[in-house]
């Protein structure tokens, strides 16, 4: 006999589904289609042309979460949609790379199914050998019934896993399917308190997006139980239109758009120590030829040596397309020197931009 909670969880996956399934092709649901859209890299902007009509009509992300320097490397898009982001991968990781997508919505994967083949005749008149493509029905609670565990590089995804009512299956199944070493980016709208559920229903109308935000503390604490490795990569708060609103749904609550980079390490340690790593970037990730900024606070200039934790000395030395690109000093962690105190700006020092709060389109009910 299945509980009210099940039923509850169920009609939440239909109201996604049928709220995806019905956008239409408009002007305002691209433009509102998220808080934040700053322009990508200049590499990811070059191959936007390549992407077909139909599927930028009905793209409903912002920017492109998919990092450059990924070549040879097997991704996976999590709220695949029309294939947008997919599409652009699969140009990033070459012919011997993989891009899988992964949305609830049958129609947005018919659609992204349809195009494939006009993207790669597009990739192949602009000399651009494209990765394996790969479209799922499917949900990210149950990921491990469409692929192996280990089998992913990097996942990726652009206000997705908020939508989720198991939002901690979500990120379990995301570490399942990732290899050590691997990566998981990701944007998603998060609050700084638990909201009262009166709050949350009041939100909800505005906003499928809104109403179910992750208190971050919750998120944190998922994530470190997991066993991933957390770094923050931008914060913007988002402020509410009028004052009246504010106080009347969410009173002091403060909301944020937050892009953050789980990491799965064999080397994980639940806190940050020194083991005298030293750190210098080559220059030669693509795309980055002076500076990579690695998250908010950390960020490696070339051939200039950087002191890092042995979080950080691991993240690098496992990934699969970072190890490369930065020589790493010790080999081992014979010596310890207590905790790693980091001399970069903290997160509570950085200022945070702030922008109105304006529900997207493409998220409201």
């Amino acid at each position: 006999m299945s509980s009210s909670s099940d039923h509850n969880i169920e009609a939440i996956y239909e109201s996604v589904k049928e709220h995806y399934s019905k956008q239409q092709t408009n002007e305002a649901n691209i433009s509102n289609s998220c808080f934040l859209a700053k322009k990508p890299h200049t590499m990811i902007q070059k191959l936007l042309p390549l992407i077909p009509e139909k599927v930028n009509e009905t793209f409903f992300g912002c920017g492109c979460p998919i990092p450059l320097g990924i070549k040879g490397l097997t991704v996976l898009d999590l709220g695949s949609g029309s294939g947008r982001d997919v599409f652009l991968a699969s140009a990033l990781v070459g012919e011997k790379g993989k891009v899988i997508g992964v949305d609830m919505t049958l129609k947005q994967i018919e659609l992204a199914k349809s195009t494939t083949m006009e993207f790669v005749e597009n990739a192949k008149k602009a000399n651009l050998k494209v990765g394996t493509i790969e479209f799922h029905e499917g949900l990210i609670e149950e990921l491990d019934s469409i692929l192996p565990s280990e089998s992913v590089d990097l996942v990726a995804s652009n206000c997705v896993i908020n939508l989720s009512p198991q939002k901690e299956k979500c990120l379990e199944q995301v570490y399942k399917v990732l290899k050590f070493g691997g990566e998981f980016v990701f944007s998603d709208i998060y609050s700084d308190r638990k909201l009262h559920p009166l709050a949350r229903q009041q939100l909800t109308k505005l906003g499928s997006c809104i109403g179910t935000v992750f208190y971050t503390n919750d998120f944190l604490s998922v994530c470190r139980k997991l066993g991933f490795h957390v770094r923050e990569v931008s914060r913007v708060e988002l402020a509410a239109s009028s004052q009246d609103l504010q106080q009347m749904i969410v009173g002091q609550a403060k909301f944020y758009s937050i892009t953050y980079r789980l990491f799965k390490l064999k080397k994980l340690e639940m806190t940050e120590e020194n083991y005298g790593h030293v750190v210098t970037y080559k220059g030669t990730l693509e795309g980055y030829p002076t500076i990579y900024k690695f998250d908010a606070e950390l960020e490696f200039e070339r051939n200039l040596p950087v002191n890092v934790s042995g979080n950080v000395a691991s993240a690098l030395e496992e990934s699969e397309y970072l190890r490369r690109h930065f020589s790493i000093l010790p080999n081992d962690r014979e010596f310890h020197f207590g905790e790693f105190i980091s001399n970069h700006k903290s997160q509570d020092a950085r200022p945070i931009e702030k922008v109105i709060f304006q529900v997207p389109t493409s998220c409201s009910k």
